[in-house]
């Protein structure tokens, strides 16, 4: 009886979760401990087309479209016909077919071979064998960002790296705009490619993206910053002067007045140090006033038994 509601609990949990996303979506959110991420504002119904800004000339010979957690919208796409079947570059011409998370796209008038005209760079996101896969922006300061790798593209030729992949790299910035058709996009390994995005949906959920007037979105509401806090072991918002709060939208009260509770003390025990200290150098002086007068020895000598004496010589 446990085991089949147990069963149950799962399916429920499985079809909700299923009912929640498209088709073609994959949960946009993780958790790494110390840090949890949710990229789902940044899933659109078709993709970003992004082109390189390292080309001066304005040439753009590659166009790169992307999706986030989501597979590329290609209906009525321009380049349908030309990526419907894709073709993997190791030899074999063996074509792949299907969605997929993001293509790259030469640009035309083609210069390139045929089945160099477009190429995918990750599987479909939906099947395992291409489920992207989450890492920190900077492992050594989780607020920094995150990235998502889409992996399983084409083949490529046998003297590189297997499989063609694509890494968005998603940087915490103060900005929740729509991401730049003109980025960095840069092949830090023969078929590995790198696209680097700016973004506010790139921070943290532990600072809070707060709406103003307007619709717009503040990172910890512009009154601080973003930033991983080591005494806690998380990431959070440092406020600015004047402002507190998880998302520094809370005035800050004033500052207290007078000593604070250690302030007082530190106080206190610094007195008794000094007091000490004075009783001391008291003592010390009375020592050395009794080493260097003679007078006080004699004193001591005196009294009724040296009188005594000093009358029978007489």
């Amino acid at each position: 009886m446990a085991r089949n509601l147990l069963t149950a609990g799962v399916a429920s949990a499985f079809a909700a979760l299923s009912s929640a996303l498209a088709p073609n979506d994959v949960p946009c959110n993780v958790d790494f401990g110390n840090s949890s991420f949710d990229l789902s504002p940044l899933t659109t119904p078709t993709f970003y087309p992004v082109q390189d800004n390292r080309n001066n000339d304005g040439s753009h010979n590659f166009t790169y479209y992307f999706n986030v957690c989501r597979n590329v919208q290609t209906s009525d796409w321009t380049y349908e016909n030309v990526c419907n079947a894709t073709f993997n570059s190791d030899g074999s011409g063996t074509q792949q077919r299907g969605g997929s998370a993001a293509f790259q796209v030469a640009r035309p008038p083609w210069e390139v071979a045929d089945v160099d005209r477009c190429h995918r760079l990750s599987g479909n996101i939906t099947d395992p064998a291409g489920a992207p896969v989450w890492g920190l922006y900077d492992p050594s300061n989780p607020a920094m960002g995150v990235t998502l790798t889409y992996v399983g593209g084409d083949k490529c030729p046998q003297w590189a790296n297997g499989e063609r992949r694509i890494k968005l790299w998603f940087a915490c910035y103060n900005d929740q705009g729509s991401l730049p058709r003109d980025e960095v996009v840069m092949e830090s390994q023969t078929c590995r490619y790198d696209i680097f995005l700016q973004t506010a949906y790139g921070c943290p959920a532990e600072c809070p993206l707060v709406k103003a007037e307007g619709g717009v979105v503040f990172l910890c509401g512009n009154h601080g910053v973003c930033d991983f806090d080591r005494e806690y072991g998380k990431s959070r918002c440092f406020c600015n002067d004047g402002y507190t709060g998880s998302d520094c939208m809370s005035p800050a009260g004033p500052a207290p007045s007078g000593l604070s509770a250690v302030g007082g003390v530190l106080l206190t025990v610094g007195l008794l140090l000094v007091a000490t200290l004075g009783f001391l150098v008291y003592l010390w002086n009375r020592i050395r006033s009794l080493r260097l007068d003679p007078s006080a020895y004699s004193s001591l000598r005196g009294g009724p038994e040296g009188e005594g004496a000093g009358g029978a010589a007489e």
